[in-house]
């Protein structure tokens, strides 16, 4: 149980220093806000970067099986967001992830950072009892679905999570540098010129998706369907 908490807190390192900024949930932000994979992260191997799991586990071991990354250390994956909640097995989908190691990347996403909070509480508040969403624990980029690119106040490109107003964030995103992220299940994949929605809604009876990424710059996606039960 604390190893898996241990874990997760490797996202949101706890330090007594006020002078850091925190997230809007009270929380101290990751010890690196944005990382550079260097190409000793995934020189020599397949790179695949992997939409949202939300605690589908059976599923992600499927498309782990696929792609070689469970057995095969010339495979490195990184994970857009949004591992744990909603799902049957998120602890199961923790450990299975932390079993990957140094090959292996994650970004903290808003599911991630709401169990964070829970698990706070339970440290500190003896007589909190855990929702049951959160039985299984031991905004800005992260909750943005779209743009606003004029809002009420005169503002330009202002971003929200009600993906009814504005328009996908992605398809205003210029580049150079292509961004692969999750979150955004409603439109499922999203192929932009410079960015790639991977929250296929596999936790809704969608699919969960990986793409390979290689030195030719081509992209192969992997997918596997929802597994019924």
């Amino acid at each position: 149980m604390f190893s898996i908490a241990a874990w997760l807190m490797e996202f949101c390192v706890n330090r007594n220093d006020s002078s850091l900024v925190k997230t809007m949930s009270g929380l101290s932000l990751p010890p690196v806000l944005h990382k550079t994979v260097g190409n000793e992260f995934h020189a020599n191997k397949k790179l695949y970067i992997i939409g949202d799991v939300h605690g589908c586990y059976d599923e992600l071991q499927k498309l782990l099986q696929l792609t070689g990354a469970n057995t095969n250390e010339h495979v490195a994956v990184v994970f857009v967001g949004d591992l744990v909640n909603k799902g049957p097995r998120s602890i199961d989908v923790i450990r299975t992830v932390m079993g990957l190691g140094p090959r292996c990347l994650a970004v903290r996403g808003n599911h991630e950072e709401a169990a964070l909070c829970q698990w706070q509480r339970l440290k500190t508040e003896p007589s909190y009892i855990l929702p049951p969403k959160y039985e299984w624990v031991p905004l800005d980029m992260i909750t943005m679905r779209n743009i606003l690119v004029h809002d009420h106040f005169g503002y330009e490109y202002f971003p929200t999570a009600d993906i009814h107003e504005g328009v996908p964030w992605a398809t205003l995103w210029k580049g150079p540098q292509h961004v692969y992220f999750g979150h955004d299940a409603r439109r499922k994949l999203q192929l932009c010129t410079h960015a790639t929605g991977l929250d296929t809604g596999c936790v809704y009876g969608g699919i969960l998706t990986a793409v390979e990424i290689n030195g030719t710059g081509e992209k192969h996606m992997v997918q596997v369907q929802k597994i019924e039960t």
